[in-house]
């Protein structure tokens, strides 16, 4: 999307969880016009939609910290983007991140019951 000039959707891995509307409505305003950001409760972003994606602001961030959302939302006040705001979501970087996030996502909460089933198996085993 960057060499094409095109309209983009970049989008964090570690937001499995993020709601099937929250992407409809990113989809939405993207065929309005409209960029749009979604903040991460950590200081990151999980979802950018870009219009017509501009490399300024993704150059010269520093990945991984605390500040990435507000890094670009001032690179994109500069260069003149307005950014509209979606729902504030947790990335699931920390075991305190799942915890949080497994107890209203369902195919989480799910998972790790078969985790702790299969360790229990397992530990009976040895």
């Amino acid at each position: 999307a960057l060499r094409s000039a095109s309209p983009g959707i970049v989008m964090g891995c570690d937001v499995p969880h993020c709601p099937r509307d929250v992407l409809v409505r990113a989809r939405a305003l993207l065929n309005d016009g409209c960029n749009v950001i979604g903040r991460r409760r950590d200081g990151g972003y999980y979802l950018l939609v870009l219009t017509t994606p501009r490399r300024q602001l993704f150059e010269g961030v520093c990945w991984g910290g605390g500040s990435v959302y507000t890094q670009t939302r001032t690179r994109a006040a500069h260069a003149g983007i307005r950014l509209l705001d979606l729902p504030v979501l947790t990335d699931l970087d920390t075991w305190d991140d799942i915890e949080s996030v497994q107890a209203d996502f369902e195919p989480l909460r799910r998972y790790l019951g078969r985790v702790a089933q299969q360790s229990g198996k397992q530990t009976h085993q040895h």
